[in-house]
Formats: structure tokens, sequence, C-alpha cells
């Protein structure tokens, strides 16, 4: 028995449905090939007209500040202060001349943790560091004049002549200074003489109850020989 096939006849808003889905793929992948060639375009673009990469600016190189060098003698050995392992303050020759320090107590107000009082008119002085006093009987801070101790009452507040330097050791100094230093010690260095010339020194002291002592000094050194 044969088959009879009849032709079907398509509505129209199908086909125009269907001519509609054909057009807006094409259209979609004509879209999508143009977006990647302008993707590439633009990559390429890009890289060539990429700027040269800045170079860092050089730092400048760290200042650095030489402090000048000072000698300390409070360890019986002359020695750099950058190097010693104790805790000092050195008052040099010119600040005690630019500053007008007659005394010794005068000199320990550059130095801290250090404290004197003065009592009958400035002649009796006691130094105390680091909380740590001295007495008559058993002073606990001792001066030294050269090496030489002082041991008297009145040695913390020695007029000043003719002073190269004063330093100001703060802590126990008895290993090499002995058993008075337990707090600490002023050691005093004068000025050498001069081979070449001729400087001089002399000291007018006067003063009231009031205003303390003031005093005019003239210096006068030689060296001699023979």
């Amino acid at each position: 028995m044969a088959a009879h096939m009849f032709p079907v006849e398509a509505d129209a808003p199908f086909l125009e449905r269907l001519a509609y889905l054909r057009t807006s793929r094409a259209v979609g992948r004509a879209v999508g090939c143009l977006l990647v060639a302008l993707l590439i375009a633009s990559r390429g673009a890009i890289a060539q007209t990429a700027a040269p990469p800045q170079t860092q600016p050089t730092e400048d190189p760290p200042l650095r500040v030489r402090m000048p060098d000072v000698t300390v003698t409070a360890q019986k050995e002359p020695e750099d202060k950058q190097r010693l392992p104790v805790s000092v303050t050195v008052v040099p020759g010119e600040t005690i001349r630019d500053a007008n320090i007659s005394l010794v107590s005068d000199a320990a107000l550059y130095a801290p943790n250090t404290f004197f009082t003065e009592l009958t008119a400035r002649k009796l002085s006691n130094p105390r560091f680091r909380g740590i006093g001295s007495s008559p009987s058993n002073p606990g801070i001792t001066t030294y004049v050269d090496g030489v101790p002082q041991l008297n009452a009145s040695s913390s507040s020695l007029e000043l002549l003719d002073v190269d330097q004063i330093e100001l050791v703060r802590g126990p100094q008895s290993a090499l200074f002995g058993r008075n230093t337990l707090g600490g010690l002023v050691n005093i260095t004068t000025s050498r003489p001069s081979r070449t010339g001729w400087v001089g020194a002399c000291r007018f002291p006067s003063g009231t109850t009031d205003f303390g002592p003031y005093a005019e000094a003239h210096r006068v050194r030689w060296w001699r020989t023979g």
C-alpha cells in the first residue's frame, strides 16, 4: 500500500520567526568576531604606546656627624670617652672659661644625676651622685686633682683656676680609686705649662653674704727646666 505525501504549508508568522533567529545568530557571530578583533588590536596598541618605566629617584647619602674626640683620664689611662664603659660627663676648659665657672659645684650643673649641697658660704660642699652622698668622716665621692685625692670636707667646692677639664664620673669606682669612691668621683686635670710662651694666673676674690663670691682672675704659666 503506497503512502501519499501531502504538502504542508507553514504559516507566515512561523517563517518570520525562523528567519529572525537565523539573522540574530549571524549578527551575534559577527559582533563577537568584531569584539575579539578590537580586543587584540587594543592590546597591541597599548603594548606599543606604554610609557617607559620611570627610574627611581636617587636618595641622598645619610648625613654623618662626627663628634669631637673627648679624652677621659678618670680610668688611670687616657681613653676616648665613646669607648669607656662608665657614665662620665666631661666639662672642658673652654666651657669653664666661657660660662665663668669658678667652683666644681657650678660645673656639676652640666652633669645629670649630680647634686651639690653648699654650706657656710659655699666653703663646705656635700656632693651626691645617683643618690649616694658623702660625709666628712666617710666620703662616698672623692675629688682628685691631677691624680691626687683631696680628702677634706671642702674639696668638692675647690675654686677652679688654670683647669684643663673636669670629669664627673657617676657610679662605683672603688676598683681603681679605693673605698671612698662608692658614689663616683670628681677628676680635675689642670693645664700643662707651655714651652713656647708665657701664661699667667692670679685671682682677686671678693663678695658679700647676699650675692656670694666674686673673683677676677688672670693666669700665668711657665715651663722651667734644669
